[in-house]
């Protein structure tokens, strides 16, 4: 796998890695080293502590024994990262034990009495999904989810449906606008209203809704920030919890713990969910997002976001695997292709379908398509044979031999059904579904590649199609 462009234009081959993937086949049998790296580092004890405060005010939800809203989720949520953190800038960096759920994410603080309020935290990950930035340590220390150093916002609708719209503001709207770092405080603005209506790129226009609930109570020094009735009442409610295995009336919330500290004002927004348009006014706290519905039924028109889900979603978007949720929709698929004048463009979204089929995310895929053979435009000719005749998606080697030594098939689907197959077999049941392990092998420098140029080119293509800068 993987050609270079010679300098006239013509692709050019290596064959020094003629049988790759029977050799990692190889290497798979024989058990070298291919461990996937465990994803959390939880113990018993710590897990037992998750499920405590979870079914505190989950438990009866779960139960169906009220109807209120979920304050984590159904239950914990799948993940396929690390998060590597350090409590002193003077140890050494360790894996900091966590648990995703829709709603938010609880880590463990080691420094913490067992049992204490703050043992378990409510991650802070609002600010990291705004600033772009992964918090790595206590003292201010950040990293980045890209591998550059550079930050990148979440382009993620923060309630509604999850289609990028221009009406619906991302986390990457309020880059500019939050306090993050002592910044854009605003004055007390206390029985005042919210009157501006935000899109996607930050724009804001006069927006008079007349409702009570979106008079401004409460100023939050702290952050320099007002927060209107709707979401004041909402972290200060009681409901029904589990109590030492009683069902019994009392808080919710603690709003320090469970939200933070307000980090945006609150905005209007135009948000489609279920595809239909609502008005809806939502604000960014440091931990939660908190959004207010008035066509909603009383009992469910202030709810938090999926911001859990969403942080998941960002980071696995920037530690690029072959499997996961697809990072384009099939639109932007089929205009790339379009764009590179691709032979298979007509055939964009049964192409998609079928990488989404066998659990790949398209984009990557596309990325490849294009990088070993500008999605099937680039050509090149060895031994007076046409490659581009071999219909070979990812320049996948085998035994049925074609133009470079590279393996032929009747039609470019067959080559895409393929390089799929290999991937997952090969790759992602292997331990290599992240790039960075996947590369060196599948585009060696023994066979002529940069594996750097390689990695970054294909994270470029795939974060631009996101709609990042980079």
């Amino acid at each position: 796998m993987a050609l270079q462009i010679g300098k006239n234009g013509h692709m050019k081959y290596s064959r020094h890695n003629q049988w790759r993937v029977i050799a990692l086949a190889l290497l798979v049998f024989t058990g070298l080293n291919l461990v996937i790296t465990p994803v959390e580092a939880a113990t018993p004890d710590q897990v037992a502590a998750f499920r405590r405060l979870w079914g505190r005010t989950d438990n009866l939800v779960s139960d169906g024994a009220v109807n209120q809203a979920w304050v984590w989720g159904p239950g914990a949520l799948d993940y396929g990262y690390v998060d590597k953190y350090r409590y002193n800038p003077t140890d050494n960096f360790s894996q900091r034990a966590f648990r995703h759920y829709d709603k938010g994410r609880m880590e463990i603080d080691p420094r913490q009495p067992v049992g204490s309020t703050w043992y378990i935290r409510s991650g802070s990950l609002v600010k990291e999904l705004v600033s772009g930035q992964i918090q790595i340590g206590e003292q201010n220390e950040f990293g980045s989810p890209g591998p550059w150093g550079k930050s990148f916002p979440a382009q993620i609708p923060i309630v509604g449906d999850p289609i990028l719209s221009d009406a619906t503001p991302t986390y990457a709207t309020f880059t500019d606008y939050a306090t993050l770092n002592n910044n854009n405080q605003r004055p007390d603005q206390r029985g005042e209203a919210v009157v501006k209506l935000i899109n996607r790129y930050a724009d804001t226009v006069p927006y008079i809704s007349g409702d009570p609930l979106a008079k401004i109570d409460t100023y939050e020094t702290a952050t320099g920030h007002n927060v209107p009735v709707a979401f004041s009442r909402y972290m200060r409610s009681t409901g029904q919890i589990t109590d030492n295995g009683k069902q019994i009336s009392g808080p919710l919330f603690d709003p320090i713990w469970h939200f933070g500290y307000p980090i945006t004002e609150a905005y209007w927004a135009r948000v489609k969910v279920g595809g239909q348009e609502k008005m809806v006014m939502l604000q960014l706290f440091e931990r939660r997002v908190l959004s207010y519905t008035p066509s909603n039924p009383p009992a469910w028109q202030v709810e938090m976001g999926n911001v859990g889900q969403h942080y998941l979603r960002w980071r696995l978007q920037h530690d690029l695997t072959f499997s996961g949720p697809a990072r384009i929709q099939v639109d932007k698929f089929r205009s790339v292709l379009k764009a590179y004048g691709s032979p298979v463009t007509d055939n964009a979204e049964d192409f998609y379908n079928l990488i989404n089929s066998y659990g790949l995310d398209p984009a990557v895929a596309l990325a490849f398509f294009i990088r070993e053979s500008g999605a099937g435009t680039a050509v090149g000719y060895c031994d007076g044979k046409n490659s581009l005749d071999n219909k070979n998606w990812g320049n996948a080697r085998g035994d049925r031999s074609g133009a470079c030594g590279f393996q032929k098939f009747d039609t470019w689907r067959d080559g895409l059904d393929y390089w799929c197959r290999i991937m997952v077999k090969y790759y992602v049941k292997q331990g290599l579904d992240r790039l960075e392990k996947a590369i060196p092998v599948y585009a060696p420098t023994s066979d002529g590649n940069d594996v750097n140029e390689y990695l970054t080119t294909v994270y470029q293509m795939v974060v631009r199609w996101q709609g990042y800068k980079t």
